[in-house]
């Protein structure tokens, strides 16, 4: 429907406080008219969540992602990739709300899944991968971070080429770890700040 690809053109922008009207909206619509199991309306459960999640409502973002992730898996089968992609974005709720031990458990359970179910290769993995990676650095973890951005990052160029979302954003994680691992890398030379 128009109203929800309003939601969703301003959810892919950024554009979290606009969207999150129509994407209520179209929620609420879905809900009325095709039931809370019908595949476009988990697809609109998530969409708000990632609204709230951007606009940083974790609290309300975390309610609408465990149904989503609960609804999908009834539905599609907890394996599905729809199914894992939800379950990535309720990792990194929890990882926002500073719940790391839950938010590392999906995110490597949600990978060993994707892994199995899709392959190694697939953009649903890379982008699992790299998230993981991310969340690890996050957390100070460089030498575990490392190989998991680096493989996210060689797959992604790889398989998906350079304008790729998920390479774009491997590259992103890829440049902090640099950074971080320069920074650490001072820090044991007694350098506080890098040289200009």
């Amino acid at each position: 429907s128009a109203i929800n690809l309003l939601g969703l053109l301003h959810l892919n922008m950024g554009n979290f406080a606009v969207s999150e009207l129509p994407s209520k909206q179209a929620l609420a619509a879905r809900r009325r008219t095709l039931g809370n199991e019908h595949p476009l309306t988990i697809i609109s459960m998530t969409n708000l969540g990632e609204v709230y999640m951007g606009m940083e409502d974790l609290d309300r973002a975390q309610v609408l992602l465990e149904e989503a992730v609960a609804t999908s898996s009834r539905t599609l089968g907890g394996d599905h990739v729809r199914t894992l992609q939800r379950v990535t974005s309720l990792a990194k709720v929890l990882e926002g709300q500073r719940e790391f031990t839950k938010s590392e458990e999906l995110y490597t359970k949600t990978l060993a899944s994707l892994r199995r179910t899709v392959g190694d290769n697939n953009p649903a993995t890379l982008k699992c991968l790299c998230q993981l990676g991310s969340f690890l650095l996050d957390r100070g973890r460089l030498s575990e971070a490392q190989p998991k951005v680096e493989l996210a990052l060689e797959s992604a160029q790889r398989e998906l080429g350079e304008e790729h979302n998920v390479t774009k954003a491997a590259h992103q994680v890829a440049n902090r770890l640099s950074e971080a691992a320069m920074t650490c890398a001072l820090s044991e030379v007694g350098l506080s700040n890098p040289p200009v």
